[in-house]
């Protein structure tokens, strides 16, 4: 809910004296007499006090009368200004030239979109596809494509998983890489997150659902590298779970699919996974190969993971054990007529690929799966 000025005061009484997410919160319900839900959240809360630190108050510039005045108006001076802004600096964010330029945010988004006709892409990060990958991409739709057609069930039978890195202090932002303009940029971008992280591995099924979180972790409980030993005993665990979920039947019908990280392509890793699965793998090194860098065909890169951490970070988890709280609570939230979406979304995406002759996928829209709850 919007707060009073009266209300973030107290929030940041609150938090000075508890210096606890959870106590400030709670206070303040009882002091306003709200329900917790309806409470400030840890993101709320942190804002708050973050502003305050930097400002020395809790008003926003917009609720006072500094800054420089607005134009409301879409006149024609206003558009050559627009027009010279985005062409000089695409990348520029629409509120920072609302600031540079004197004109209300709104005014800038029509001019942009209306009367420019530009478009805000947000830039991807991918790796470049060589004629190689390309070529490899294309085999191995065209064989997927192949055996959907033969064996219209069989995505019901094959279990996607990947693994990802959790950070406690937030995810990449791909709002911050915005490039206005009237067709994509065709551009990459590349960075660097540290800090403290979990790190786990899922696996997905259109039919069962998912599987996991599985965390790599010494005795410790404290996060290490993936390596080919330790990837195995996660495989190991996923396994003994998938045999308690599917009928002994069922178990000698499924497949498997990894990427082609080290730790999936290492001798002993394919060894032992043929012990399991026996020829039912998609993956590097076996008889059908998942080709590199397509993540764009794996639901768990191209939908789990992004939809997860959507999720975990608006709830502000402020310890590791949080973080993979907050991990494990999303897994159990999706809903199962998610899972089948997503299934016939993969197809989609097969078939893309082949149209687009290998190269990596644009426009595939996602919206016919995502289910409400705490992202967008």
């Amino acid at each position: 809910m919007p707060l009073t000025v009266k209300q973030k005061t107290s929030v940041v009484a609150l938090w000075y004296e508890t210096k606890s997410y959870v106590d400030t919160r709670r206070r303040f319900c009882r002091e306003y007499d709200v329900r917790t839900r309806d409470g400030p959240t840890n993101c709320a809360i942190q804002r708050i006090v973050k502003h305050f630190e930097h400002k020395g108050t809790v008003h926003n510039q917009s609720e006072g009368n500094s800054g420089r005045p607005a134009s409301v108006t879409r006149s024609q001076a206003n558009i050559d200004a627009m027009r010279d802004s985005a062409v000089g600096s695409p990348k520029k964010s629409h509120r920072r030239r609302s600031q540079e330029l004197g004109i209300k945010p709104t005014s800038v988004w029509r001019i942009l979109i209306k009367e420019l006709k530009l478009f805000p892409y947000i830039i991807s990060i991918r790796h470049k596809l060589s004629q190689d990958d390309m070529r490899r991409r294309l085999d191995m739709c065209n064989w997927l494509s192949d055996r959907m057609e033969l064996y219209p069930n069989w995505i019901n039978l094959i279990w996607f998983s990947n693994e990802a890195n959790f950070h406690l202090n937030g995810a990449i932002s791909n709002h911050n890489n915005i490039f206005w303009g009237a067709e994509p940029p065709g551009e990459i971008t590349e960075r660097y997150l540290k800090g403290p992280k979990v790190t786990c591995l899922c696996a997905f099924n259109t039919r069962w659902g998912m599987l996991g979180p599985y965390w790599f972790e010494n005795d410790n409980s404290r996060t290490v590298t993936i390596n080919g030993e330790g990837y195995r005993a996660v495989l190991q665990k996923f396994y003994h779970d998938l045999a308690q979920k599917v009928t002994q039947n069922q178990l000698g019908m499924t497949w498997f699919m990894q990427d082609d990280a080290p730790p999936h392509t290492a001798g002993d890793t394919i060894t032992f996974l043929r012990q399991l699965f026996r020829n039912r793998l998609v993956a590097l090194g076996t008889t059908h190969d998942w080709a590199p860098h397509s993540p764009d065909l794996n639901p768990l890169d191209y939908w789990f993971w992004g939809a997860a951490k959507g999720s975990v970070y608006a709830n502000c988890p402020a310890t590791l054990d949080d973080l993979k709280q907050e991990v494990s609570n999303y897994l159990q939230a999706v809903p199962h007529e998610t899972y089948r979406k997503v299934g016939q979304n993969f197809g989609v995406r097969i078939n893309a690929c082949l149209n687009r002759g290998g190269a990596h996928i644009e426009n595939v829209t996602y919206k016919d799966f995502t289910f409400v709850g705490d992202w967008t």
